[in-house]
């Protein structure tokens, strides 16, 4: 199966809007931060940082985001946003 990484940039995913890009601190990762919630400044992060492989190692199987991956894990935070909150209790 071929990996399709997300792309970078906007999503709306049941009505809520997400920016999402590469997390610069946590390389093969990246963070959701919901811009149409109601508190500034929150969301999540979401993928599987890169690692080392010493010489003469055989790599991981190759795990990663794709966007449908991506869509449904901002479906599931949204599901566990508690709406009166508006954060994950």
């Amino acid at each position: 199966m071929r990996l399709v990484k997300p792309r970078i940039g906007r999503r709306v995913v049941d009505g809520e809007a997400f920016d999402v890009q590469p997390n610069d601190e946590d390389p093969g990762t990246f963070s959701c931060d919901w811009v149409s919630g109601p508190n500034p400044d929150y969301g999540f992060s979401i993928g599987h940082p890169v690692v080392a492989v010493p010489v003469g190692q055989a790599p991981p199987a190759e795990t990663g985001l794709t966007e449908a991956g991506l869509i449904q894990a901002i479906r599931d935070f949204l599901g566990s946003v508690d709406p009166e909150t508006g954060y994950i209790e």
